[in-house]
């Protein structure tokens, strides 16, 4: 490559195909030895890599287009603002396609403050609902950054509580510049909400923190991003909690992913033999921690200016 300019071309155009294709990018760091010396082949072996890719990208959009009402942008993983801890993963997203209204103070905001992601069931209990809103509030009333798959069930919920004790945080309390971070990762393009009855969640998490995705702007979801996305989910966190999922739940997805990057995996006890205690419930044989309130979670994240005010972890407030 010429320079640093080119390098960052490349990116959305690797990104296009792997948008199509779930192993591209992970055959690329197999072949060359790490993503940086696969992007760095000579223009034709890089071609012809993405032209052997049998991922269909007709259609694929990964060009910032219309932004509409909310802003967007694209950090590649040559840029500087990309989030360091997803070049921890092995197959690393080339691009990030991002969506709010200021998303490069957020990007600021989960490198410099504690993230934790809160994740569960789709159709949990009113149990779990409430477990969900207490973790989201807390934390983030604390000043910790929170981060979910914006799926049904816990994950709205969790940023439900999360965007009411926002409300409640004290504005640059502890780190000034660096803003708390309600972070939505997705399985589709940044424009879409999916599920659509999200639709007015999705819009407060652009409107008060950001959502990223490395599917482009309206590419639709297909079976297979979900779980892929979930290594994301893990790599941003510090920590990751697991309220209510069965046995087969892909929140233990996520919970694996986190184990393998060394983050903490925390999970929620529930009630015996239900079939959606049975993940948490696992993973808490195996070694997790016990989750019961925003200070447990606390107790394992870095030393800082982070602390749960009583009434947040006192009740959950409404699910």
């Amino acid at each position: 490559p010429d320079d640093a300019a080119d390098l960052r071309r490349r990116c959305p155009c690797v990104a296009e195909r792997a948008a199509y294709d779930r192993g591209l990018v992970g055959r690329l760091v197999k072949a060359h030895g790490g993503f940086a010396a696969a992007l760095g082949q000579p223009r034709s072996t890089l071609s012809k890599a993405l032209r052997s890719s049998p991922g269909d990208a007709r259609g694929a959009d990964t060009s910032a287009g219309s932004p509409g009402e909310t802003p967007e942008g694209v950090v590649t993983w040559c840029d500087q603002e990309y989030p360091p801890r997803l070049r921890e993963l092995f197959d690393p997203p080339p691009a990030l396609f991002l969506r709010g209204r200021l998303w490069p103070v957020m990007l600021r905001g989960l490198r410099e403050r504690p993230t934790v992601a809160v994740v569960g069931a789709r159709h949990p209990s009113p149990y779990g609902l409430e477990m969900a809103w207490l973790l989201g509030a807390g934390l983030a009333r604390a000043g910790v950054n929170v981060v979910s798959g914006m799926a049904l069930g816990i994950d709205a919920q969790a940023h439900a509580g999360a965007l009411e004790g926002l409300d409640l945080h004290a504005p640059g309390e502890g780190l000034p510049d660096a803003p708390v971070v309600l972070a939505g990762v997705l399985g589709a393009g940044v424009r879409l909400a999916v599920p659509r009855t999200n639709e007015e969640l999705f819009g407060a998490i652009a409107r008060r923190g950001v959502l990223l995705s490395e599917y482009g702007w309206s590419l639709p979801p297909y079976p297979w991003r979900f779980p892929a996305r979930n290594r994301l989910i893990a790599a941003l966190s510090d920590a990751v909690v697991i309220v209510e999922g069965r046995a087969t739940s892909g929140a233990l997805h996520t919970a694996a992913f986190a184990l393998d990057l060394g983050r903490d995996v925390l999970a929620v006890p529930g009630e015996a033999g239900r079939p959606l205690s049975a993940g948490p419930h696992r993973l808490l044989r195996d070694g997790a921690h016990l989750c019961e309130s925003p200070g447990d979670v606390l107790a394992l994240l870095p030393a800082g200016p982070w602390s749960v005010p009583e009434a947040a972890t006192s009740r959950a407030g409404s699910a």
